[in-house]
């Protein structure tokens, strides 16, 4: 006989983040020229411009899969970033998705991305901790 149960594991544990990778083994894209990465209990969606299907589809489908699965996607922890060519004369930026913050720079695995390719935040914040560390000890 079959049981469920409704449990979840402690924040911060060992096991949280390699259960949630088998349990997401079926959490695929629509579209083939999307990405779907997934890394400890996180999950990045990246839709290039030339796909077939929207990113709010893709999004979408995901919070499908989410709801399936009896779980809930945060959308305060959910962001979106839009990367784009500053040198180009016209760009297609798609409506935001209902719910989720649009931002222009995000911290993914420990570097800063921004949506323009620069790099200046990420090296604004590494400066910053470098002097830090250099004026604590003095």
């Amino acid at each position: 006989m079959l049981k469920s149960f409704n449990l979840g594991f402690v924040q911060g544990s060992g096991l949280g983040p390699p259960l949630f990778l088998v349990l997401a083994q079926d959490l695929n894209t629509l579209s083939r020229n999307s990405e779907l990465i997934k890394f400890a209990d996180d999950l990045t969606l990246l839709v290039p411009e030339n796909s077939d299907v929207s990113v709010a589809t893709e999004f979408y489908k995901q919070e499908d899969w989410a709801s399936d699965n009896s779980m809930i996607i945060n959308l305060t922890k959910s962001k979106e970033i839009i990367f784009y060519n500053c040198r180009a004369i016209l760009i297609s930026i798609p409506d935001p998705i209902y719910g989720i913050e649009r931002i222009s720079s995000a911290k993914l695995l420990g570097v800063y991305i921004q949506g323009n390719f620069s790099c200046d935040v990420h090296f604004k914040h590494i400066t910053y901790y470098c002097f830090k560390s250099k004026t604590s000890y003095t």
